[in-house]
């Protein structure tokens, strides 16, 4: 007696994805995140904002396109503060970007809650889950709309949701939180509250219970 497979997804992207081309159903749980490492009990909103982005080496991530929003926005608003994060340093940066190799967890925490505003440049994903970890941490993220970005945020009230399409997509999204500086804070705090809620491993282990359990 062979069971019948039975999958699982974590986004409705993937959901649908398998279903498209594969015909194949699926169970959508959703992951949690780690509240005791991802929190900010102390947010600081910095004057002029700081900005941050992963670098990574794959090229679904379109690291170029937030390394390509940040040089544009230096040029505009020469004050802002810039830093990037990721295993290594797999691209070249301007001076201006601080980089940190390889944070450890508390180092990644850290960054995201001294950030202001997030870029998510990727224009393909599974889920997508450093947006996610920066909203846990306080920051207004500003995502190209892909994956999951749009299940777990809300453009305009949890999220600055822009156009994959459109390389100055992420430029007009930080520019319009830069010169809208109240709606940092506002996104910030409902962004903290939601994907707390929304991401909630409880939730996600009494789902997975219930689908074993049928």
């Amino acid at each position: 007696y062979t069971l019948p497979l039975r999958r699982i997804v974590c986004s409705r992207h993937m959901q649908k994805l398998l279903e498209e081309k594969f015909g194949s159903d699926s169970e959508l749980i959703y992951i949690g995140l780690d509240r005791n490492r991802f929190y900010n009990d102390n947010k600081i909103y910095n004057e002029p904002p700081v900005i941050a982005f992963q670098d990574h080496s794959l090229p679904n991530k379109n690291v170029e396109g937030a390394i390509y929003t940040c040089i544009k926005l230096k040029e505009k608003y020469p004050e802002l503060k810039f830093r990037a994060f990721g295993v290594k340093r797999y691209h070249i940066m301007p001076d201006f970007i601080e980089f940190t190799e390889n944070p450890n967890d508390k180092e990644l925490t850290d960054i995201y809650s001294r950030t202001d505003i997030f870029l998510f440049s990727s224009i393909t994903e599974g889920f997508g889950s450093p947006p996610s970890e920066a909203m846990a941490c306080k920051c207004a993220i500003v995502a190209n709309k892909v994956a999951a970005i749009p299940e777990y945020s809300e453009h305009l009230k949890t999220a600055i949701h822009a156009n994959p399409a459109d390389k100055d997509g992420l430029f007009k999204g930080a520019e319009f939180l830069i010169n809208n500086p109240g709606k940092i804070k506002e996104i910030s705090e409902a962004a903290y509250i939601h994907i707390r809620e929304f991401m909630n491993w409880d939730k996600s282990i009494v789902h997975f219970e219930k689908f074993i359990s049928r």
